[in-house]
């Protein structure tokens, strides 16, 4: 158990790095266009919805974020 953690720890790590570095949402976002079916595409953007609304208030950085990936993933 306590490899897994540390394996989960280093993986976001690097994610984090990776997400630091990035001054793009595409390269995030392209694989998801390239690789989904439009009704995946949607469940994902209705999630990160979800997620956006959990504390009940929309911060405009989380409206953006959102609208942002959605008009990256969903350009059919």
């Amino acid at each position: 158990m306590i490899l897994i953690i540390r394996g989960l720890t280093i993986f976001l790590r690097k994610g984090e790095l990776i997400a630091d570095d990035s001054v793009s949402l595409h390269e995030f976002t392209r694989t998801l266009h390239e690789t989904l079916e439009p009704e995946a595409k949607e469940e994902i953007i209705e999630m990160l919805w979800r997620l956006a609304m959990s504390d009940d208030d929309l911060d405009k950085h989380e409206d953006y974020l959102v609208r942002k990936v959605a008009g990256s993933t969903l350009c059919f």
